[in-house]
């Protein structure tokens, strides 16, 4: 029950109106609070966010035609992780967007799986979000 007031409630926070956005970003992480994190750091950004709360459904949005400009991926997720959905994006959809990798300290030695995947940029958890802009707009540039 929390947990679908939790996904109701991101639904209605993701930020920006498509018809007027300039850029639009899509955050897969299967924390809720991570994906509140990024709702709330964009607001007031000209950004359109799409979230979505595995590596497949996010796979599955890019796979629809979803317009992505920009993909914030949490490394660890379940049903697909962080790599795997950089390989399918790569390999399978063959598309050229930007991606932001998201993991812990622990998780440090599979950066570099990441990297050879396509992975564009790391930050490491924990992040404020002047350090999350701050590499949104790098890899925008």
């Amino acid at each position: 029950m929390a947990d679908e007031k939790a996904t109701e409630l991101l639904k209605k926070l993701e930020t920006g109106d498509q018809a007027s956005a300039e850029k639009f970003i899509l955050a897969a992480d299967d924390s809720k609070a991570m994906l509140f994190f990024y709702t709330s750091a964009l607001a007031g950004m000209d950004v359109c966010l799409t979230t979505a709360e595995d590596g497949q459904q996010a796979f599955n949005l890019l796979k629809s035609g979803e317009r992505v400009d920009l993909l914030v991926t949490d490394l660890n997720m379940p049903n697909m992780d962080g790599i795997k959905l950089v390989k399918e994006i790569r390999n399978s959809l063959k598309l050229d967007i930007p991606i932001l990798m998201a993991s812990t300290e622990s998780e440090k030695s599979q950066t570099e799986l990441a990297r050879q995947a396509g992975v564009s940029d790391f930050i490491t958890k924990p992040f404020t979000k002047a350090q999350f802009i701050e590499k949104v707009s790098a890899l925008f540039h």
